[in-house]
């Protein structure tokens, strides 16, 4: 019951940030405030930005404190392209395609209701500006084809993040099973000649070395490391009972 209520709130959690970063352009829109302070908040927003992207990665999703810190920074993400785009014309931004760009990244890097959430704000934010901002009204009134194109163009987002992130997250699959077949496999072979005794080299059609044994290193004094990849008549030079090549 635990594990099902903390999958809830995950959920919740995942898509409430892109949905308070909506609510505060919200309210910072009602509030009419000067395009200085706009500046100064997003100037602040972008430093935040910087600084903790890097940690962003690092922070674990698998426990509930790391995952509402990493909400509050999609929170600050998702603030910072709204009013960038705001503040810079709304659907006449020549910004505009960042939201598409958040949504997008936010589907691969994040989950794909996260990008669904952030989408539906930047729409809602969008249409409550035109509202608002009798300048933005009155443009898009004088090019309505070209408006609605741009709003349009946002819910394809949602379709193209859920493939986009259901096929990246495949590689990421695929390539992690992929790995630890590999290793698997070397560790096999490691300690399949790890025990034996005799000469043994392990080589591929081509006569090139893949592995070898712990007694060819010790009697030729060669690691394991100089003789991979390289062709065996060239790496180990064999010579007969006369001692000639």
């Amino acid at each position: 019951m635990s594990d099902q209520n903390n999958g809830f709130s995950l959920i919740f959690l995942r898509i409430l940030a892109p949905l308070v970063a909506g609510l505060s352009t919200f309210y910072l829109l009602n509030k009419h405030i000067s395009v200085n302070s706009t500046q100064q908040i997003i100037a602040i927003l972008f430093l935040i930005i910087l600084i903790f992207s890097n940690k962003f990665s690092s922070l674990s999703s698998k426990k509930i404190i790391g995952e509402i810190l990493n909400q509050i920074f999609i929170f600050i993400i998702c603030l910072f392209a709204l009013l960038l785009v705001i503040s810079s014309g709304g659907l006449n931004s020549p910004l505009f395609i960042i939201i598409h760009l958040i949504g997008l990244g936010l589907s691969i890097f994040v989950v794909i209701s996260t990008s669904a959430a952030f989408t539906i704000s930047a729409i809602l934010i969008l249409v409550i500006n035109l509202s608002l901002n009798t300048v933005a009204k009155v443009s898009f009134l004088n090019d309505l084809g070209t408006g609605l194109l741009y709003l349009s163009s946002l819910l394809i987002v949602i379709p193209l993040s859920f493939f986009l992130a259901r096929f990246y997250h495949l590689k990421e699959s695929l390539l992690e099973i992929t790995t630890k077949a590999f290793n698997l496999s070397s560790s096999r072979q490691k300690s399949l000649l790890s025990g034996v005794n005799d000469l043994v080299l392990v080589t591929d059609q081509n006569l090139n070395i893949i592995t070898v044994s712990e007694a060819v290193e010790k009697i030729f004094h060669l690691a394991q490391e100089e003789l991979k990849g390289k062709t065996l008549l060239k790496s180990i030079k064999l010579k007969d009972v006369r001692g000639q090549a």
